[in-house]
């Protein structure tokens, strides 16, 4: 039997399907995971390297017997990159006065000084993305309380940012992500679907298509020529006319079993039936240990160099030159002429 490396062209082609087909399931995934990100990326390349913000939420206005109080919220936000020192917060009503002025959370260890109409908020030190929010209850006589904020930092003067308008802004950005998202994966789809189209019109069928569609139903074809074709042991209908679950590790056992037991004609068969199996790619490796390990009870002993130079020819066939690589080993059988200059079947 020839261990020559065959099928160079046929191997390339397919390497070349099988790169084309991954590229294609891999690359939507990538392109979908890069627009999911893609918002945070911008506002992370679009962020000033110093900038402190503030939000101020006004809430409803209670009025009890010619009394209005109300509730404002003011958020501070180092939204740059760098860290801003000596932060301070003038909150001031332009009408009504404070009754309670607090900090939400003061991890930061804010210093809030407060007095009728008038409070001052002073951090020492924030990091980038730290924020504080200051609750303020204010009351008036005369009307809604309205308050004035000002803000700064030794190195930068403090921004009003519209709330609504930045979650207006955020959703746009993800909804612009989401979009790219689905038509990269709708693009990337419809390129699968072509190659894949291709692949399965031609004679070969090889690559990852042959791997998906094709290798359960001719896992079990193969071993039903490899059986058929042996005439080593009879075999039933639901083996010949349907397809069937028997693994190749069964198959090669029961050429063991059968080899052992019957005469030097019907162990030569079994020998074939196994060295066929051996010109499977994709078997697991526990399989091609117990094939060979079978030919090895059977007077077939395979060195190194041998066994991996046939494992490697395997990989070379298509799925017609496998069929007609069997069927040849067994033409050559019917004749009674050694079927491989490297064991003798005596």
């Amino acid at each position: 039997m020839n261990f020559e490396n065959q099928g160079d062209e046929e191997n390339k082609g397919k390497s070349s399907n099988f790169k084309s087909i991954l590229i294609f399931v891999v690359a939507p995934a990538l392109i979908a995971g890069f627009f999911s990100i893609a918002p945070k990326l911008y506002d992370e390349l679009t962020r000033p390297v110093t900038k402190l913000s503030y939000s101020l939420i006004v809430g409803p206005t209670l009025e009890t017997n010619g009394t209005y109080r109300r509730i404002f919220s003011v958020s501070i936000l180092n939204a740059g990159k760098t860290i801003l020192n000596n932060v301070s917060a003038g909150l001031h009503l332009t009408k009504g006065q404070i009754e309670t002025a607090t900090p939400e959370r003061n991890d930061l260890k804010a210093e809030l000084i407060a007095n009728k109409t008038d409070a001052q908020l002073n951090i020492s030190r924030m990091l980038p993305d730290e924020k504080l929010t200051v609750s303020m209850m204010a009351v008036s006589n005369a009307g809604p309380p309205v308050l004035d904020v000002g803000l700064r930092s030794a190195e930068v003067l403090g921004t009003l940012v519209e709330t609504a308008r930045d979650s207006k802004t955020e959703n746009r950005l993800l909804a612009y992500g989401a979009i790219l998202s689905g038509m990269s994966v709708a693009l990337m789809s419809g390129g699968l679907l072509i190659s894949v189209r291709s692949l399965l019109r031609s004679p070969s069928r090889s690559g990852l298509v042959s791997v998906l569609f094709n290798r359960p139903r001719r896992k079990s074809d193969l071993i039903t020529l490899i059986i058929g074709m042996s005439q080593a042991f009879p075999v039933p209908d639901d083996i010949l006319l349907r397809e069937h679950d028997v693994t190749y590790a069964r198959t090669a056992d029961t050429f063991l079993i059968h080899g052992l037991a019957g005469n030097a004609a019907k162990r030569r068969r079994c020998i074939l039936g196994l060295w066929s199996l051996l010109l499977i790619e994709g078997i697991s490796d526990d399989s091609i240990a117990i094939v060979r390990q079978n030919l090895s009870h059977l007077g077939v002993g395979l060195t190194n160099p041998e066994f991996d130079a046939l494992r490697k020819r395997a990989n070379s066939f298509s799925y017609a030159q496998l069929r007609q690589e069997i069927m040849n080993l067994f033409a050559e059988a019917s004749g009674e002429e050694p079927v491989s200059s490297e064991y003798s079947l005596n």
